[in-house]
């Protein structure tokens, strides 16, 4: 029993590392969007 309960424990921390970096990557990405935007914006005040 213990060892499906770390086989688990193995499972879920890969899952969440993954999950991670996926929600990091996609908020890079925003992030940029949001920067090109802006600076599209500031080019039409111009």
């Amino acid at each position: 029993m213990s060892e499906f309960i770390q086989c688990l424990a193995i499972i879920a921390i890969f899952l969440g590392f993954i999950f991670a970096i996926f929600c990091g990557y996609q908020i890079q990405i925003k992030d940029k969007d949001i920067e090109v935007n802006a600076k599209k914006r500031n080019n039409k005040k111009k």
